[in-house]
């Protein structure tokens, strides 16, 4: 089988039943099974399988050591963009419920979906950091999620203010300066400026495409870095290698024409 298990693939139904299920990619057919991990999507909510009808498109995760092939998520095609919507941005939703490991919200868009909530998900109250006991059932919040290798989708964050989209970076009329921002603005939430610093936390890095994430001000800015970057750690000079997620970090930025935030200088706490 070609299909790769990491990638969400596009199959055809050929047959299915209340445990397993009979798909098609390409010119190749073979059976999965479920197990009670296996993430099932109908129209934008949970499901069983007999919710996919015979020649019906899905998208399809798979753990390809076993035999027959087990699914880890199926999703028709309304749940997979919807999926990608939750997953890689921001979605507004009230909370319904708030357990030990789950946090459930009935979104803007009229679904219910329940993030993984743990002590790092991050949340702010009125710009102010606090912690999951202060959210509270029926009040509105904004919401950052992020896919964990079980394809539950953690909470990373949750505010009740929406997040304020980055200034685009403008370039100086002639005769002008650029004013350099040494600190950020002391309102928490703020648009970063075209350069400053600020000191927040790691939460999530990608090392093939030389960015991390940082949470400040209650949304997720992208940090990228490049071969000028430099890295600190306790005054001596590492690499990109040394980030790791949860360490806390004093960047200095610039934000180039689109807006992009780049890292010139990145201090590492340790």
């Amino acid at each position: 089988m070609t299909v790769r298990a990491a990638d969400a693939v596009l199959a055809k139904v050929v047959s299915v039943d209340s445990g397993s299920i009979t798909l098609s990619v390409g010119k190749e057919t073979f059976s999965a099974t479920t197990d009670s991990k296996t993430k099932i999507w109908v129209k934008r909510a949970t499901g069983e399988l007999t919710g996919y009808t015979k020649d019906s498109m899905v998208f399809i995760r798979l753990k390809k050591d076993t035999a027959p092939a087990l699914l880890r998520e199926i999703a028709d095609g309304e749940s997979q963009k919807w999926l990608d919507k939750v997953r890689k941005t921001i979605v507004g939703g009230k909370l319904k419920e708030l357990s030990e490991k789950y946090a459930t919200f009935a979104l803007d868009d009229g679904t219910d979906l329940s993030y993984r909530a743990t002590a790092k998900s991050k949340v702010f109250i009125k710009a102010k950091e606090g912690t999951l006991a202060d959210l509270k059932i029926g009040d509105h919040y904004f919401l950052k999620g992020r896919t964990l290798a079980t394809l539950d989708i953690w909470l990373v964050s949750a505010s009740d203010e929406a997040p304020p989209k980055l200034a685009p970076a403008s370039s100086p009329q002639k005769g002008s300066s650029v004013k350099t921002t040494k600190k950020p603005s002391k309102s928490v939430g703020s648009p970063l400026g075209t350069v400053g610093t600020i000191e927040t936390v790691v939460d999530f890095t990608n090392f093939d495409l030389h960015l991390f994430d940082v949470t400040y001000g209650g949304m997720t800015i992208h940090i990228n870095y490049g071969p000028a970057t430099e890295f600190y750690l306790r005054r001596k000079k590492v690499n990109a290698g040394a980030l790791f997620v949860g360490v806390p970090v004093k960047i200095w930025y610039r934000r180039d024409q689109f807006g992009r935030v780049f890292a010139t200088k990145v201090e590492l706490a340790g």
